[in-house]
């Protein structure tokens, strides 16, 4: 374990390092791996991008790639068939884990009548209704 807050010696932070490497990569992240070797977030998080590993999204990544070809479009028509139902957007990129930006850019892309923001304005509607 590595002293908290001081200076590491080079075959110290190699050990270190390597130990953090195998770690990260078997799934622990930043935040436990630099509690169990008693150094700050932000060490432990300059030591793994020295060497060079491919670094996971903060938070983690639960969201899939946008689909491309013929996945795309049932993606498109399935989103299209659910907002027109009534779904928000924000509902259907909970659901179909894709981010509320590219679940309305598909939208926009199919070139429906998109709701504005926070639904059909409800006061000329009630307007009406009382008229």
């Amino acid at each position: 374990m590595a002293k908290r807050y001081s200076r590491l010696e080079r075959e110290e932070r190699s050990q270190l390092s390597a130990t953090l490497v195998r770690e990260y990569e078997a799934g622990i992240s930043v935040r436990p791996l630099a509690v169990k070797h008693q150094i700050s977030y932000g060490r432990a998080y300059q030591i793994l991008k020295e060497t060079g590993i491919c670094m996971r999204p903060r938070g983690g990544w639960n969201r899939k790639a946008i689909p491309e070809g013929g996945e795309r479009s049932q993606l498109s028509a399935t989103l299209v068939r659910e907002y027109e139902a009534g779904a928000s957007v924000r509902s259907l990129a909970v659901k179909h884990r894709i981010s509320c930006g590219q679940a309305y850019r598909i939208l926009k892309e199919t070139g429906i009548c998109m709701r504005p923001p926070g639904g059909w304005n409800r006061r000329s509607q009630a307007g009406q209704e009382e008229s």
